[in-house]
């Protein structure tokens, strides 16, 4: 985890990019409320995430016909990765079609070549987003000393996972990494909210 100083403020912040920040419980925000955020991007510039958790009524299939003019047999929705309009992206696990890499084994690519052709390639494991959760320079920094987000590494099985539950399976196992810094690992609870 990299670190960064942000201008202005002696104190150095550590950096969230390749990790999921996951709202926490009293973040009531409508663009954010019980939301798990992949970060992109964090540095002294801003921050940069995609919502792994809110699918629209837009199939993947329909948009990318429409996008790249071509047949397309992936299912699933597409997402909503934030409040800020932007490109098509997809967040995928192939290193050989990369834009940015990520970190945990998570790729970014936006380029439609790339786009295309990690479509068509059903061995992939891809989300595609519309949207993105901006930050400006020290804003995210803010929200986070705040508590308003909980910080957790990136698991590409949770990434990829069920969007109906990452939520609840990331607030539960970062309880857990909690728990284990001051109880036995055997005295814990499966799930810590009922502790």
């Amino acid at each position: 985890m990299g670190r960064l100083r942000l201008a202005g403020d002696p104190q150095i912040m550590f950096s969230v990019e390749g990790k999921i920040l996951v709202a926490a419980p009293q973040l009531l925000d409508p663009n954010f409320y019980h939301t798990v955020v992949f970060m992109v991007r964090h540095d002294e510039e801003g921050a940069y995430g995609l919502v792994l958790n809110r699918p629209t009524n837009q199939s993947v299939a329909h948009v990318m016909e429409m996008l790249l003019e071509i047949p397309c047999e992936r299912s699933g929705a597409i997402m909503h990765g934030g409040p800020v309009e932007g490109p098509v992206v997809l967040l995928h696990n192939s290193p050989n079609q990369q834009d940015i890499r990520c970190g945990a084994g998570l790729y970014l690519a936006s380029c439609q070549d790339r786009v295309g052709e990690l479509i068509q390639c059903s061995e992939t494991k891809l989300l595609v987003f519309d949207g993105y959760s901006g930050w400006g320079p020290g804003q995210l920094d803010e929200e986070l000393k705040r508590g308003g987000w909980l910080v957790a590494n990136a698991e590409p099985e949770e990434v990829f996972g069920d969007v109906d539950t990452i939520w609840d399976k990331a607030i539960k196992r970062i309880g857990r990494d909690i728990l284990k810094c001051h109880i036995r690992e055997a005295q814990i609870p499966l799930d810590p909210s009922t502790n």
